[in-house]
């Protein structure tokens, strides 16, 4: 949507998620604990597996290091399965034809506010 964080560059949306983390562990307590739930953003609509561009992905684990960059210590990742009926056969035909990927779960990223961290 045009105007929402999604609509911004890969720089700029990282940027406003460190900055985010940053103001909740500023304001959090000792037994503060976030959660958050994301999946791995990848350039890859109709593109096949081999050929994206990995400069242009964000994987869970940039997530969980800006995380632990802002001051927070991750504790948990848990895979949250989504339903597999998101894909129609039709779908999985052409995906298979297209040799692209499907993401079908997201990951809970759990933390705490790390005590060590240097602001």
């Amino acid at each position: 949507m045009k105007g929402s964080i999604s609509d911004f560059s890969k720089a700029k949306y990282l940027k406003f998620f460190k900055d985010l983390f940053s103001l909740m562990r500023e304001h959090s307590k000792p037994s503060t604990r976030i959660a958050f739930l994301n999946a791995d953003f990848r350039d890859f609509q109709g593109i096949p597996a081999f050929d994206e561009d990995p400069e242009n992905a964000i994987l869970v684990l940039e997530y969980a290091k800006l995380l632990e960059n802002c001051g927070w210590k991750i504790t948990h990742l848990i895979d949250c399965p989504l339903s597999t009926e998101r894909f129609t056969g039709n779908m999985v035909s052409k995906m298979q034809g297209k040799r692209t990927l499907g993401i079908i779960r997201r990951t809970l990223i759990i933390g705490k506010p790390n005590i060590l961290h240097k602001q």
